[in-house]
This record gives structure tokens, sequence and C-alpha cells, in this order.
């Protein structure tokens, strides 16, 4: 049995069986999170006169730094207008009541960001990142449009925004069930969460929940309800809701048809393999916790090496709990929902968030915690969306820096780590951390996914030696032959068991006359001590 009881910001899971009695909070995680909401409390009033005070967007009532249905559409229309090379928007399909005719339904629209590219013949990186699936979390939709804004807002001048965007396609969908967040904007607090399909029930709170009603898993009362008064009815069928159909057929249109398993719940234990393309990302409303297969069952994945290790590295950066299949943080299942639906049926990598420490977040705590915990998160998510399952085990690029000297030279100095992501505070070290840092590629102007032979790549230099899963290398390189203008350096290292992880990149200027090309060997002359070349930045892990 199962037993929830809600708290301030607190959800305590309590699971009565055989000997077996576990809360799910942490102890000492409570006195942290009293003293932090006696902080949000404090600073709330001050924060929200401040959030978005000069927009020109509509907010939700109390919630200044949330905007509400309307002014996220609105934002999504001018970010489609001021940025018409690199967004487009699309109609996926209806809500529920606009489905039945009525004038109070909605659309439902997917975002879609990249960015023009030479080289797209091996096909971009798919990254697609949901919310608004349970209407009363305020917070998902706005850390996604903050994170598609500074996406735009960044191209062309951060250098890792600038290749993620030319390698690979964003889709957002901020709200996959507006009806239901139309209720929760305009009577706060009412914990509405399903859509508003009122069935023949007669029921107070009425509704299908959208996320037990995906067809992986349907039906399966230990993780959804079939009573359709429940806050997770599952609905009359897999699929049912126009919601769930919306997202299901956008899905299956951006993501590769080849990837799909024949029969998927027969084949549920059949793994999809390293060579996988694109990742799924469903954002929700709280408690801190990293989610991905399995969902609906306390067992690991076929894939579970693979995604922990993407779950580890999304955790490192918002200290979030893991809660999948063989984790000791596994809540409660959750049957027919996105994340499993998205791995087992669609053949991608599938992660999840629990942001936050309450379904309505105070904007202090957005502002200061969930923002810059989950942008980070949410960037190495779409990095390493081309080869998730490869990616993910390779070690990290955690420094780039350019320098240069007086005497026509640049000074690169990287660091990159095998375990530092992946072995997160509370949890044992990982197998995929386990590995050496074997070699740091270096790459000038040419992504390493489009390196064909050709073009110039240099092995950077360790400081030491490459005998550790943590590594310091330097290579300092002559700019003589380099043509005048910005230029990109492109970073990719490599462990002992060959795996290859993400990409980081940094931009730099050569202001001098010469135009012909560089050579392909690396210049290794002693130098004077570098100062901070003016254009370099670290790159965003």
């Amino acid at each position: 049995m199962l037993l929830y009881c809600r708290l301030s910001f607190l959800v305590v899971a309590i699971v009565h069986g055989s000997s077996v009695v576990r809360a799910h909070v942490k102890l000492q995680a409570l006195d942290k999170i009293r003293r932090h909401n006696a902080r949000i409390e404090a600073d709330a009033a001050k924060q929200d006169a401040r959030d978005l005070q000069n927009s020109a967007y509509s907010t939700i009532s109390g919630f200044a730094c949330f905007r509400n249905l309307q002014g996220m559409t609105e934002a999504m229309n001018d970010l489609e207008q001021q940025y018409p090379s690199l967004v487009t928007i699309n109609d996926i399909g209806d809500s529920y009541l606009k489905e039945q005719g009525d004038s109070n339904g909605h659309d439902i629209f997917a975002m879609k960001i990249t960015a023009p590219s030479s080289n797209d013949q091996a096909g971009k990186g798919i990254a697609l990142f949901t919310a608004g699936v349970h209407s009363r979390e305020y917070a998902p939709p706005e850390l996604l449009m903050r994170f598609a804004t500074n996406l735009l807002e960044q191209y062309d001048a951060d250098p890792d925004i600038t290749w993620i965007l030319q390698q690979n396609e964003v889709h957002i969908i901020f709200y996959v069930n507006p009806d239901g967040r139309i209720i929760a904007e305009e009577n706060q607090f009412s914990d509405w969460r399903k859509n508003v399909n009122p069935g023949d029930d007669n029921c107070l709170v009425y509704g299908v929940d959208i996320n037990r009603n995906f067809d992986f898993a349907w039906g399966d009362t230990s993780g959804a309800s079939s009573n359709p008064c429940a806050e997770d009815y599952f609905g009359t069928s897999p699929a049912s809701e126009p919601e769930t159909d919306a997202l299901s057929e956008y899905a299956k249109s951006v993501f590769p048809e080849s990837q799909r398993k024949a029969n998927p719940e027969e084949m549920k234990d059949v793994p999809l393999g390293e060579d996988i393309l694109g990742v799924y990302m469903d954002i929700h409303a709280y408690g801190g916790y990293t989610y991905y297969p399995w969902g609906h069952v306390n067992e690991m994945c076929p894939d579970d090496e693979a995604q922990q290790a993407l779950g580890r590295k999304v955790s490192s950066f918002n200290s979030y709990l893991l809660w999948a299949g063989g984790q000791p943080d596994f809540l409660y299942p959750a049957s027919g929902d996105t994340s499993d639906y998205a791995y087992g049926v669609l053949g991608v990598a599938s992660l999840g968030l629990e942001i936050g420490s309450d379904f309505y977040e105070p904007c202090s705590s957005f502002e200061s915690t969930v923002l810059p915990d989950n942008l980070p998160a949410l960037m190495y998510v779409t990095k390493v969306a081309k080869k998730p399952f490869s990616l993910g085990k390779g070690p990290d690029i955690l420094s780039l820096v350019v320098s240069e000297s007086t005497t026509g030279e640049i000074v690169v100095s990287a660091t990159a780590s095998d375990s530092q992501l992946v072995n997160i505070e509370g949890y044992s070290a990982f197998q995929t951390g386990d590995q050496i840092v074997t070699k740091v590629e270096l790459y000038l102007d040419v992504h390493p996914y489009d390196y064909t032979g050709t073009g110039t790549m240099w092995l950077m230099q360790p400081t030491t030696a490459f005998d550790s899963q943590d590594v310091s290398v330097e290579l300092t390189i002559s700019t003589e032959r380099f043509t005048v203008g910005r230029h990109t350096l492109f970073a990719q290292a490599t462990d002992s068991d060959d795996y290859a992880g993400p990409v980081s990149a940094v931009f730099f200027n050569v202001e001098k006359t010469t135009t012909s090309s560089p050579t392909n060997e690396p210049i290794n002359a002693s130098t004077p001590s570098p100062t901070l070349f003016p254009v370099s930045i670290s790159p965003t892990p």
C-alpha cells in the first residue's frame, strides 16, 4: 500500500510491504529544506515584484517569474519572428476541448530550434523536451522557455550553443496539456493535474492523467488507476486522449523509425544498443529527482548502464536523486508514462526531471536554484543527442581555455574526466567512470562529427601522463598561417574503452594580415607566461 503525505514543500512516500518500511526522503535533507524554505518565504515578496516587471508578457497572478499560457504563447511566437532562421513552430494537435469543438480549447504547439549546417549528411542529433503534462506544475514550462531563449540569444556568441544548434535539432513542447493548465492558473492551488475529459462518471476530480495514458505498460494498475475519479486514472484505452496522441505522433515524426521495436512490450528486455540517435526529456515538479527507465517497475532496463550514466551526469548539475528501477530512491511505479514510452516504444534515450520543491514554486527559489541548477543539465542532454548512449559513457571536457602570448602563438589548455560527472555524491562509483582518459583531440574549425581526415587536428599533450580518469592537457600552436578572424577549436576526449565523450568548443580571434592555411602539425615551442586571450570563454559542460 502507498500512502502520500504532503508536508509544506515536501512529499513523503512510505511503502509498506513485507518487513520493509522505507522513507524516501533522507532525514538529513529535512533541515536543509526547512531552512531553505524559510529563506524563500522571506524573499518571495521582493522577488516577485522584481521578476519580469518590465516584461510585455502576462504572468500567473502572484508568480511574476512564470508567464501564463497566453504570455508563453506570445513569447514563443515572438522568438519565431525574431529568429526566423533558427525557429520553426508547428501546430501538432488539439486539446480535448478543441477536439470537442469547444471554443475554449487549445492548439498544442512544438518549437523546433536548429541552425543551418553545411554537413548534415549523417543526420542531426535530436533532443525533444516536454513540459506541462501535469497542469499544476508551474515551473517546468518556464524553465524550458528560459532554455530556448538562452539558446537563441547565445547562438553565434557562445561556442557550445553555436555548434549544438548546427549539429542538433532541439524540439520543445511547452504545454502538452493546455486545457488543464488554464484551470491550474485561474484556480490557484486547486492541484489540478489531469486533462479536462469529463468522462461519464460524474467525478469531482475528472479527467485523464496524460502521464498514465501512453501506449507502453498501459493499464498496469500497480502504477496507475482504473478509477476515473483518481488522480492517476489511465483513461479508457492507450492514447485515448488527444494530448497523448499529439505528443506521440510528433515524437514519432522526429525520431528515427528504424530504432523502434516491432513488439515493444514483448521485446522490453532487448537492449537498444549504443548507436541510437536521439534523447527525450519530460520535465515535472517537484521533489528533486532525475528519473529514467524503467519507471513502471522497479527493475533495471536492458540499457541501464547507458541510461544510468546519463542520469548520473544530469544529476551532477542539480544534485537530484536518481529515481529508476534498481535505485534506492525508486519511489513508486508509474505505468503508461512518457519516459518509458519514449525508451520502450520510440527507441531513444529517455530522462525526466522532478524540479523544485513545490507544484507552485516560489519565484525566489526558481530564480536562485531551480533555473541555474537545471539549465546546464538541459544543455548537457542536448550535447549528447547525436549518440546519447555512447557519448554519455565517454569522458567529459570540464574546461577549455585559449590563452595568447606575444609571439604569435596560442596556448590551449583543457581538463578532461571520465569520472567526475558520473560519480555523484550519495551514490557508489559507477563503472563507466573507471576508465583512463587516453587522448584529447583538438580540431580547428571542423566539428569532430564532420571530420573526415582532412583539415587540422591535433592530439593535446598531457601535463603529466595519460594514466588516470582525470587529466590536464595543453598545446601550444603557432597562428602564423591562420586566416584573420574568428576561429573555433573543438575538443573531445576518449577513454581506454574507446568511448569518445561530449564535444566542447571555444572561440578565438586572429588579428593579423596573413591568410594562408594552417599546417596539420602541432607547434610545441616554449612560450612566455600566457595572458587570457580576450575572447576565450570556458565551454558549457
